[in-house]
Parts: C-alpha cells; structure tokens; sequence
C-alpha cells in the first residue's frame, strides 16, 4: 500500500503581441504531459484563458509518480521563463497537490500554502 498525491497545474492567462506566450504554454504542456492537458477554456469576459494538467494519478514514488514530478518541474520552469523582465506574466499559474499526506498549493509569485 502506498499515497497518493495528485500533483496538477492550473494556468490562466491571455496571448498578447507577436510573442504567444500562453499558447506556447498549452503547446508545451501537451508535449510533457500526452493525453493529461485540457482543451483551452475561455473565460466569461476580457479575454483570459485557462487549461489544466491532471494528475498522474500515481501513488509517491512509483515511477509514473518521478516521471509526472519531473516534468512539472520543467514545465514550471518554462512558465517561470515567459515572465516579463520586471517579474510580472500574463501567464499565471496555481501548482497544488492534494491527498493522503494533505494539501499544498504554490503560485506563479512564490506564495505557498501547506495544509499538510
């Protein structure tokens, strides 16, 4: 018997310019994570976007479990490179975990909540 951990990304955003840059993030986020990547949701008004990368579904430490970690860190890190200069993004995003050893959630700013 082991834990799970559901390990997902939420990302929301809009494209602005020639610089694509939460298109470039829907594009990378289906080559990481094949069959796992929502269809882009519009929102209601102003023009944001969101998707969302599921769970693996794995139970800590199985290598599906490595292998999803892996990638959402490189996926992370490519969200943290679409930044502007002076920090800020049009693509922000919410990392949260959540099952048997409790909740975490970080944003795209370094917030962290940990309910564990």
């Amino acid at each position: 018997m082991g834990n799970v951990q559901h390990k997902t990304v939420v990302v929301t955003g809009f494209d602005s310019g020639r610089i694509k840059r939460f298109t470039r993030a829907h594009n990378k986020a289906k080559k990481l994570f094949p069959g796992l990547v929502s269809r882009r949701i519009k929102s209601v008004t102003n023009g944001y976007e969101s998707f969302l990368v599921a769970s693996s579904g794995s139970k800590l430490g199985w290598p599906e479990d490595s292998l999803h970690q892996e990638r959402l860190d490189n996926f992370i890190e490519f969200l943290e490179s679409l930044k502007y200069e002076d920090g800020s993004t049009n693509v922000g995003y919410v990392y949260a975990t959540v099952g048997d050893v409790g909740l975490t959630i970080r944003d795209h700013l370094g917030h962290e909540i940990d309910e564990g």
